[in-house]
């Protein structure tokens, strides 16, 4: 940024911008001067005192602070909840709840972005990415679960045990029975 020269005391003649004749354009007709040059005996508009600045910008008006802040907290959250509903998903299937509220949150987060209110777009994406992907691995890890229980005959040695009715002989029989689907088992029990 440049600012303007200092007024030369007063009494003196502003220095002329070409030398006689040197004029890129050549001379002017008397009494007529180039552009940005003044007649002789006056100065220039008068510009900023020596050793000040220009004002700076414009502070803002009472009680205004550009806007308020982005709302990025459902876009935040929904990739959280989409990265717990990756892990529980292989607790036992626990990654459905989150992986919802993921989907949802992220859906919100995304639709706040496009309004201008959050600045997080990407963010909100992978959090309804995640929580697409925590649902079908926890659908996945329980689908697997129950064909596994139903392989190993889980469903039979409830039945068994619970026609035993307490009789022991009954019951140890019906966890041997068990044990014989299971390939590879063997039993520690003598």
């Amino acid at each position: 940024m440049s600012y303007p020269p200092a007024p030369p005391p007063p009494g003196s003649e502003p220095p002329e911008p070409y030398p006689s004749g040197d004029h890129p354009q050549g001379s002017y007709p008397s009494g007529q001067y180039p552009p940005g040059s003044y007649p002789p005996g006056s100065y220039p508009p008068a510009g900023y005192p020596p050793g000040s600045y220009p004002p700076g910008p414009y502070p803002p008006a009472p009680g205004y602070y550009g806007g308020p802040p982005p709302r990025n907290g459902m876009g935040i959250t929904a990739l959280i909840l989409g990265l717990v509903s990756i892990v529980g998903a292989f607790i036992l299937g626990l990654g459905i709840i989150p992986g919802v509220l993921a989907i949802i949150f992220g859906v919100v987060g995304y639709r706040r972005s496009t309004r201008g209110e959050a600045t997080n777009r990407g963010i909100a994406i992978a959090g309804i990415v995640t929580g697409i992907i925590g649902v079908l691995l926890a659908i996945l890890a329980i689908v697997l679960l129950i064909t596994v229980f139903r392989h190993a005959g889980i469903g039979d040695y409830v039945t068994c045990v619970r026609d035993a009715n307490g009789d022991q002989a009954r019951i140890d029989q019906c966890m041997r029975e068990f044990e014989n689907r299971i390939p590879g088992y063997t039993s520690t029990t003598p």
